[in-house]
């Protein structure tokens, strides 16, 4: 019961964080500020006040909250115009070759800020997204699978499941961050457009007009920390990975080989069975790793991990 009641307040403790203060602040300085300039000056007062703010503020909560996935496909670049898209991957490539070419040569410092600017990259110039945000998950997403051959997403439950309780505390904290930042985006985002729309016929339509250019300029900050954060969360899972594969083989009633090589072939493997269905291939290459078995050759990856 105890461990019910920590994972709920834990889960209620983030979503307070990430999802509802944004929409508190938007609302409160909607009402406070904006509303009163509306023809007859608008006033929440009273019970009635407090219900409609407390409504509003759920409501817009929930609502961003349950629909996050979108937000965040729309950011990453998924689903953004084609043509903005492919502006901006053009621009985003020649960035990455940039940043390549500089790990290679210039002084040590700026050898230094280009390997750390590549972290938030995925691995290789086919992989890249048209945005930051996009490429810095691309990259975390990647992590396992590009240095074990783990595909982390695939096997995201699973290695929730066997993690240490801070390791898993500290990825479920660093996703908050960045969803606080990303609420942040589309809660400035509606404040702005609202703003906008009522600015005509507000009674002095500078403030409306004023609110609206705060939050514009709050809204490249705020994506800005997003991209960051992202640097946080690549680092919780991380650690998720490399310490809790040996728990995950364990589960999944296999042994982990000796080398490196062929741990990559196995948790390959693995995942392309997950992804794709008990073919031949992948199950004959997973045999000899069974608990029980011992240890054989490994097949090795084919062309289509690529």
């Amino acid at each position: 019961m105890g461990d019910l009641f920590k994972a709920i307040t834990s889960g209620l403790a983030q979503f307070v964080y990430a999802w509802l203060m944004p929409s508190v602040v938007v609302v409160g300085v909607f009402i406070v500020v904006v509303l009163p300039q509306l023809p007859g000056g608008i006033l929440l007062e009273g019970l009635g006040g407090v219900g409609a703010f407390a409504l509003a503020v759920f409501t817009l909560s929930v609502i961003f909250a349950y629909t996050s996935r979108v937000m965040y496909h729309l950011l990453e670049g998924y689903t953004m115009p084609r043509c903005l898209a492919r502006r901006l991957l053009r621009r985003t490539r020649r960035r990455y070759v940039r940043l390549r070419a500089r790990t290679h040569r210039g002084s040590g410092p700026d050898r230094a800020f280009a390997t750390e600017a590549l972290m938030a990259y995925p691995d290789t110039l086919d992989e890249l997204l048209p945005t930051r945000l996009g490429n810095a998950l691309r990259a975390m997403e990647g992590y396992g699978r590009s240095r074990y051959g783990l595909d982390s997403q695939t096997y995201w439950y699973e290695l929730q499941a066997v993690a240490g309780e801070r390791v898993r505390q500290q990825t479920h904290e660093a996703r908050a961050a960045v969803d606080f930042f990303m609420s942040s985006i589309v809660h400035l985002g509606l404040l702005l457009v609202a703003c906008l729309v009522v600015s005509p016929v507000a009674q002095v339509p500078l403030v409306p007009l004023g609110v609206a250019l705060i939050a514009a300029m709050l809204i490249p900050a705020a994506y800005q920390q997003a991209v960051r954060n992202v640097g946080e969360w690549r680092f919780s899972i991380q650690a998720l990975v490399n310490t809790s594969r040996p728990a995950l083989a364990e589960a999944l009633a296999l042994t982990l080989p000796s080398t490196y090589a062929e741990e990559r072939s196995m948790w390959y493997n693995s995942s392309a069975l997950v992804l794709h269905g008990p073919t031949d291939e992948y199950l004959s290459a997973l045999d000899p790793y069974r608990i029980g078995q011992g240890v054989g050759a490994p097949v090795s990856p084919t062309s289509a991990d690529g």
